[in-house]
């Protein structure tokens, strides 16, 4: 668990199943990620009981993030090696604007340099996302390409 000055990122736990079932089976939410399919229960269960994986061996990881107790939203590295990883976080509507995304990328960033040894990580943001454009920017991610219409940042330390 990583703790900030308001949040707490946590793995994910059965608990989460119902939330994780909303967020992934939104669909107006697929456009902020790669996945664009509905999962069923079943499947997240299963996604649920191997998410503690070694990162080395899942090449990802997802936390909840919790404020309060509450589930407010995900963050994740993904398409990890031993020198990078993606980076990708979502908050649900009525959480954000708090600062909750900020924290977290501020906290799993810590967390990927520092314990993970990373060099880079990197993200892809649609143009149109400009909440996400400026959270990412204002934290020090630079514009490296736009490819197909997505645009790819990095960030290194």
């Amino acid at each position: 668990m990583l703790t900030g000055k308001n949040i707490q990122l946590r793995y994910l736990e059965q608990s989460d199943l119902e939330f994780l079932y909303d967020v992934e089976n939104d669909e107006k939410l697929w456009v902020y990620g790669s996945e664009r399919q509905h999962f069923s229960k079943e499947t997240l269960s299963d996604y649920i009981l191997n998410a503690k994986q070694d990162i080395e061996i899942s090449k990802q990881v997802r936390f909840v993030i919790s404020y309060k107790g509450k589930a407010v939203g995900m963050i994740d590295l993904y398409d990890y090696n031993d020198q990078s990883s993606g980076i990708g976080v979502i908050v649900m509507q009525d959480y954000q604007k708090k600062g909750f995304a900020k924290e977290s990328l501020s906290l799993l960033t810590d967390y990927a340099f520092s314990n993970l040894k990373l060099k880079k990580l990197f993200c892809s943001i649609t143009p149109n996302n400009i909440a996400s454009i400026k959270l990412f920017t204002s934290f020090g991610f630079k514009l490296k390409s736009t490819i197909k219409g997505i645009n790819y940042y990095i960030f290194t330390q």
